[in-house]
């Protein structure tokens, strides 16, 4: 996107983390904000509302998987707050500048483990029922699928679209970081050795595939 000629902003947890991995990419700006603190997310968003500009295309990538029981400061489930409340407050505070690029998309990463969870409404936050790390990410996108739908439903008469999109199994992230080998035993990833199936290791696509999707 920079190479063609994008001016790119990254909101980040780690400033220094991403001025690394972000190193020699033209037209790129850092910000800090993190998903799970309402108050870094509406810092972030004035700042860019401040600026003036419009923006053309949001795309809400940040996602945590396969985390233990952890919520933020409002008591919420973190797969939760991060891979749908974040995302949703982000949209809601820079709705102005999306209305102004007169033409924006909004792009939820998501994931087809959605079909992992439907989302409970009784009990989103896991208060009254057993953590399962799956349950939670599976209700996170789905809850993430449903706001794209509906948003774009409210969104296209204000010229601005909404999508969602699975990117496929991506290898070399973090995003199972926090994963327990057990765990991917169990789903049929690993063998009872610690060692990755030879058809799950040829299903796995590199960044830039994965990227690609989005784009």
């Amino acid at each position: 996107l920079a190479r063609a000629g994008a001016t790119v902003i990254i909101p980040a947890r780690d400033i220094e983390k991403a001025k690394k991995n972000l190193k020699g990419i033209p037209n790129v700006e850092i910000g800090a904000m993190d998903l799970t603190q309402p108050d870094s997310i509406d810092a972030f968003a004035k700042k860019f509302i401040d600026s003036g500009r419009p923006l053309h295309l949001l795309i809400n990538n940040a996602g945590i998987m396969w985390v233990p029981l952890q919520r933020d400061s409002r008591g919420i489930e973190s797969q939760l707050a991060t891979n749908y409340l974040g995302q949703y407050q982000l949209v809601a505070r820079l709705w102005p500048a999306l209305k102004k690029a007169n033409g924006a998309r909004v792009v939820n990463v998501s994931s087809y483990g959605h079909q992992m969870g439907a989302f409970n409404f009784e009990d989103p936050n896991f208060n009254h029922r057993e953590y399962q790390t799956l349950l939670g990410y599976g209700q996170s996108k789905t809850a993430s699928n449903l706001f794209a739908l509906e948003l774009d439903n409210r969104a296209k008469s204000f010229n601005v679209r909404a999508y969602s999109l699975h990117p496929g199994s991506i290898a070399g992230t973090e995003l199972a970081r926090d994963a327990d080998m057990e765990l991917f035993k169990q789903m049929g990833f690993f063998d009872a050795q610690g060692n990755m199936r030879p058809e799950i290791l040829a299903g796995l696509k590199t960044i830039p595939q994965g990227a690609a999707t989005t784009v």
